[in-house]
């Protein structure tokens, strides 16, 4: 097993302070303290902080900054390290050519983490990846090993949805990093459903079998559909369930049987992993409910925040 300990020096990292006594000093030393408390690598992410180091500094671009922070640290260390540039997906906007200054002062020893055409990206290929790192339209060939970053399962930004399909659109990639839950149970299936649906030829069953190795019970391909994928970045489309291509869990049941599933997953599964996907499946049984107008408005008050319940309510009075 490798360990990589990630870092995040953005939000108050000095770059004008003397190097005696400066940020680099206390960046060098933490990293010295992962590596002796048995990291392998150190990954440095300037990812998710506000855009910097541009107002004051005429000659050095906050790109060329951030990738000097990487090429020192490691140079300090004797080591390649692994990092995550402020842009890290193509919906990001690239102010100031902050990627090309990043990739052309990163030093080509270094990994670099990126998402692709979007944070959460319907699909991912080394092309994507590639067009994200490239110094110049011109580079047919990465400069540095690039790993996607994906954000299929995460629902950090989104704490009350779930997502567990099959793992799509990935294909063409080697080298990956799963971004999960933070839910112990939730995420051991999450992988094995990434290791087994990943270029498969019989992608729906070597998800269903994933589902049945961690005790998933068979109702919940009723309802599957509802937690199958996210809602991508790079769609071109926003719609609603209808538009959204989830065929490969898609089963063809009613109203009735999908309110039998919920209950039954609710109710007769037992198990630690049902225990972390309770609220959502409940959360799902109120929104269908809100969905054919059929919770009380008691219920709404009970069970909504007080701002959503007053839009509801609202809503239904009009």
């Amino acid at each position: 097993m490798t360990v990589v300990a990630g870092i995040a020096p953005g939000l108050d990292y000095n770059f004008d302070s003397p190097r005696a006594s400066s940020d680099f000093d206390h960046l060098r030393r933490k990293a010295d303290q992962l590596i002796n408390q048995g990291a392998n690598d150190i990954l440095i992410l300037w990812d998710d902080i506000e855009e910097s180091y541009l107002a004051d500094h005429k000659n050095v671009s906050e790109g060329a900054a951030h990738a000097s922070v990487i090429n020192e640290l490691g140079a300090s260390l004797g080591r390649a390290l692994w990092t995550v540039p402020r842009v890290y997906a193509a919906d990001i906007e690239n102010k100031n050519n902050y990627l090309q200054e990043y990739f052309s002062e990163l030093e080509p020893q270094h990994t670099v983490l990126m998402c692709g055409n979007a944070t959460v990206a319907a699909s991912i290929s080394p092309n994507d990846l590639l067009r994200l790192s490239s110094a110049t339209p011109s580079d047919k060939v990465p400069k540095h090993r690039l790993v996607a970053w994906d954000n299929f399962y995460a629902n950090d930004y989104c704490p009350r949805r779930l997502f567990t399909g099959p793992w799509t659109g990935r294909e063409q990639i080697n080298d990956y990093l799963v971004n999960p839950t933070g839910m112990p149970n939730t995420d051991k299936l999450l992988l094995d459903i990434a290791c087994s649906t990943h270029r498969s030829d019989e992608q729906k069953a070597a998800w269903m079998q994933a589902l049945q190795r961690h005790g998933v019970p068979d109702s919940f391909l009723a309802i599957a559909p509802y937690f199958a994928a996210p809602f991508f970045g790079d769609r071109e489309i926003i719609g609603n369930m209808d538009d959204i291509d989830c065929s490969i869990t898609q089963i063809d049941v009613g109203k009735e049987a999908i309110a039998l599933a919920i209950e039954e997953c609710l109710w007769k599964w037992k198990s630690p992993l049902a225990r972390e996907w309770y609220p959502f499946i409940f959360g799902l049984k109120h929104d269908l409910a809100l969905v054919h107008n059929e919770l009380p408005r008691d219920r709404i008050l009970k069970t909504q925040t007080p701002s959503l319940s007053n839009l509801i309510l609202c809503n239904a009075n009009d």
